[in-house]
């Protein structure tokens, strides 16, 4: 396998030899984390229409809604920095991901979940995310927040479901302090109901938007909010990010890159060519062979 690997990145890369783990680590270090987020930001907005173009076709050939995309927001503490000398808090890294196609479309670094908030604004200015319906949990239910995305020209919901019943209506000029929130137009309620041996427990999640939603437009992108914490189990768990031992915080946010742009990479070949395979399965796939890596990577 090693031969094979090594002839591999030779004739497919022009790569002669393998760097050891002491040059490839100081390489990484050496990367500014802002400069390699805007390179993956480039590379997601280059194959963002086609994957939306492919979407838009499969959801006509099943006769279904057409909605905007859903940018779910949320952060992401790798903890394995919070017993570390070198981290004054644990390194937090917020995301945006959109939802119906599986990609990451940037992120924004803080030290601990306490600067989520103000990270989560700068992040949304940076973004090209016209027309989208961006959700976010209930730390970043804020009127700054609203207002950056208003003032980005996307959609504002917020809140995080499991749910059956969805509850929506327009009719907001009653509520006591609603025109401090930008562009509001819409309020939103969905009743969750579990039974598990006969017991029934039930909840409820509220929720506020500058979109027009319907009942199931408010299941739909809450529903969606979801995909983003798939991602950061794909994290956790395929990748052990949370056991990462570097010291180093150049490091450890272009690592979160990386791992990333991976899972972006292998989302575009799912979507694309076994919408029904896991991405798990997908990840072994490669790791098991080397020629499938390179078809997944789009070199065969």
């Amino acid at each position: 396998m090693t031969d094979t690997v090594s002839n591999l990145l030779e004739d497919e890369f022009g790569i002669r030899h393998i760097p050891c783990y002491g040059w490839f680590t100081t390489l990484l270090s050496r990367i500014k984390p802002d400069s390699l987020n805007r390179c993956m930001m480039k590379f997601v907005q280059g194959v963002y229409p086609e994957l939306i173009e492919e979407l838009e076709k499969e959801m006509e050939r099943q006769n279904k809604k057409k909605r905007p995309i859903t940018v779910a927001c949320d952060g992401k503490t790798v903890r394995s920095t919070a017993s570390m000398v070198k981290y004054d808090s644990p390194l937090h890294i917020v995301s945006a991901y959109a939802s119906e196609i599986g990609m990451v479309l940037g992120q924004k670094s803080v030290e601990g979940k306490s600067n989520e908030i103000p990270a989560m604004r700068e992040l949304v200015k940076s973004l090209e995310i016209s027309g989208c319906i961006v959700v976010a949990d209930a730390l970043n239910c804020q009127v700054g927040t609203a207002q950056a995305v208003f003032d980005s020209k996307t959609e504002k919901g917020h809140g995080r479901i499991e749910t059956r019943t969805a509850f929506t209506t327009n009719d907001v000029a009653w509520m006591p302090g609603g025109r401090e929130w930008p562009g509001l137009r819409s309020i939103g309620a969905i009743k969750t109901r579990f039974e598990y041996k006969g017991k029934v427990t039930e909840e409820w999640h509220y929720y506020i938007s500058s979109a027009d939603l319907s009942a199931d437009d408010l299941m739909h992108h809450a529903k969606m909010e979801w995909g983003v914490e798939s991602m950061h189990w794909l994290l956790d768990v395929r990748y052990r990010e949370d056991y990462s031992r570097i010291q180093n915080e150049n490091i450890q946010k272009n690592m979160n890159m990386a791992r990333k742009l991976a899972l972006n990479i292998a989302r575009i070949f799912k979507n694309k060519n076994c919408p029904k395979k896991s991405m798990s399965q997908i990840m072994f796939d490669c790791l098991m062979s080397p020629h499938h890596l390179l078809t997944v990577l789009g070199k065969n």
